[in-house]
């Protein structure tokens, strides 16, 4: 003979019974059959932000109910058959939504428009860039001056020192490198890295959706939060997002049919309108420093976007600059530290320099690949190519060798560069 069930378990089942019945009740029989689910545009929006602010316009929460009064949830039977009835939290609702979300992608999924970029042979830069290793370095005015034992030009000591090389030469049978005019130095102490040849996109139109690039190897999940164990894509592959979800505090971002990667190892842009204060038309900068992105635009259409590397420990001042002057080249170094310190560096001949708050620029960075991640001093690092192509498109507009300066207070034409930090303050990607 079965043991009889417990008098609490039976009343319990009872309850739970009498629950479901009683919300059921409460709402008119669905229009769609069991399992499928309504279309949006028959349904409200919800405008419920889940930790950070996010758009979430098409991400699923407008199969729900707009009742965010948190007064009722639905059991999951309910949330499947009628979600319009429901709101968008609850047992269940996650699945709904990203099944929503899976349903709606198109077949095949839609590309960036992109436009074509010249792809360059040989060197990018303008100049040869040397790397000073082994420290301490000393440079002399001559090599007979080495060989005979005088004092040194100067000595490289420590941190980041790159400089442009003249080319090399030889004396009494040893190699030296020439750094400048009457500046000589030791070959083992140059090496000479080859510079980023990575390179942003031009955009034919903007896109519908964000996009984003991978800033590391990233496995892709089933479902948000998922243990990866998909597809591999490799580091700075380009994907469109077409969902963000939010699991345990990490938002993850969904990229194709069952495909979701984290957001912390991407680095992302969303197409944004022109803050206040900046014309109609005018060319704008975007300068995302929670994403580590740029976007340049002419009025609120997206023509150009790429990887940048910020100031770290937020050294790169938020705000809307112009641009107040332009130079080809420029020789960017610590005035004010000395080689011992952290942030010590001395680059020659950094190119394409543009500045927009006091000291702090866009430019190019050849000493360094690290572009989507926080390094620099304050300034915007771009790669050559990045940095040549905003160079050109700014205004205002000057021959390739050029180079233009005016009052930082001065007005009308000149581009505008609006530095914003999209995350929570504070808080920066891994």
């Amino acid at each position: 003979m079965e043991p009889k069930p417990a008098l609490g378990h039976t009343i319990q089942q009872a309850a739970a019974l009498l629950l479901g019945l009683l919300v059921a009740a409460c709402l008119t029989a669905p229009s769609q059959a069991a399992g499928e689910l309504p279309q949006s545009s028959e349904l409200p929006a919800i405008a419920r932000p889940l930790g950070q602010a996010v758009d979430r316009s098409g991400m699923g929460y407008e199969i729900f109910s707009h009742d965010t009064s948190g007064a009722y949830v639905c059991p999951p039977q309910l949330v499947q058959r009628v979600p319009a009835r429901c709101p968008a939290y609850g047992p269940g609702a996650r699945q709904v939504r990203i099944a929503y979300l899976s349903q709606r992608l198109p077949d095949p999924l839609p590309a960036l428009q992109i436009e074509p970029l010249p792809q360059p042979e040989g060197s990018i830069t303008r100049y040869l860039y040397g790397q000073i290793i082994n420290y301490p370095a000393p440079t002399y005015r001559h090599p007979a001056e080495a060989e005979a034992g005088l004092p040194p030009l100067r000595v490289f000591r420590s941190n980041i020192n790159w400089v442009s090389v003249v080319g090399q030469v030889e004396y009494n049978g040893q190699v030296w490198v020439q750094i400048n005019r009457d500046e000589y130095i030791a070959p083992e102490h140059i090496t000479f890295p080859e510079p980023s040849r990575f390179q942003g996109i031009r955009l034919a139109e903007t896109p519908s959706h964000p996009f984003a690039w991978l800033r590391r190897d990233l496995e892709t999940a089933p479902q948000p939060g998922a243990r990866p164990a998909g597809e591999v894509l490799a580091r700075r592959t380009l994907v469109t997002v077409f969902a963000v979800e939010e699991v345990d505090g990490a938002r993850w971002l969904m990229v194709g049919p069952d495909q979701w990667i984290n957001h912390a190892y991407v680095s992302m842009v969303t197409p944004d309108s022109a803050p206040q204060g900046v014309s109609p038309g005018a060319k704008w900068i975007e300068v995302d420093t929670y994403e580590q992105t740029l976007a340049a635009y002419e009025g609120d259409r997206l023509v150009y976007a790429t990887l940048i590397t910020a100031g770290k420990a937020d050294l790169t001042p938020l705000g809307l600059f112009r641009i107040f002057r332009k130079v080809r080249a420029a020789l960017m170094e610590s005035y004010d530290r000395s080689m011992d310190d952290e942030y010590w560096f001395y680059l020659e001949d950094v190119e394409h320099a543009q500045f927009f708050n006091e000291r702090i620029s866009l430019h190019a960075a050849y000493w360094h690949d690290y572009f989507g991640t926080r390094r620099s001093n304050g300034c915007v690092n771009l790669t050559p190519l990045d940095a040549r192509w905003l160079y050109a498109w700014t205004d205002p507009q000057l021959d390739p060798g050029g180079s233009w300066s005016t009052p930082e207070s001065a007005g009308e034409g000149q581009t505008w560069v609006w530095v914003r930090h999209s995350g929570p303050a504070g808080v920066h990607k891994p």
